[in-house]
């Protein structure tokens, strides 16, 4: 979720058949919206996917349910396990597994990547709902200020103005 930017309900029954390791993809489809999207799997994600599928007998899905055979993790079990792996790590702040979502939307904006893309990374239908999601750091605004005023005096020393 941290890492791909996928919904709760999107990881909860992310099958093998989604996922193509060799293109280093995860394909979604039908989610919320009824939006198909690819989203991207980032090196230390291939790698513990790959790791993943090395341990677990496979099966349909990337996790099953230890509950019942043939199903998927549920949105329940999901919450519960965050809940214990921030207690394990001492953490006493609630997260949800959603603010993972929010956190990747963040972490892209302010690493540069444009609206447009994020907005079809998350697959929204709007930028207005993108950025509902994503904040920009004060030093990524700083930055960029910066780095369009120096653009401008640069273009106004070439022009004479």
């Amino acid at each position: 979720m941290l890492r791909c930017g996928l919904r709760v309900s999107e990881v909860c029954a992310l099958a093998w058949n989604a996922i193509d390791l060799d293109a280093e993809t995860v394909r979604i489809n039908h989610g919320k919206g009824r939006v198909d999207r690819i989203v991207y799997l980032s090196p230390d994600v291939k790698r513990a996917l790959t790791v993943w599928r090395a341990h677990h007998r496979p099966g349909v899905y990337l996790f099953p349910s230890p509950q019942r055979r043939r199903a998927h993790l549920f949105r329940s079990m999901i919450n519960r396990l965050m809940d214990q792996y921030l207690a394990a790590a001492g953490l006493t702040r609630h997260y949800s597994p959603h603010g993972l979502r929010h956190t990747f939307a963040t972490h892209l904006l302010n690493a540069g990547v444009s609206l447009e893309v994020l907005k079809e990374l998350l697959g929204h239908h709007s930028i207005a709902q993108t950025l509902r999601y994503a904040q920009l750091y004060d030093t990524t605004k700083k930055h960029q200020y910066e780095t369009a005023m120096a653009k401008i005096a640069q273009q106004q020393a070439v022009s004479g103005r």
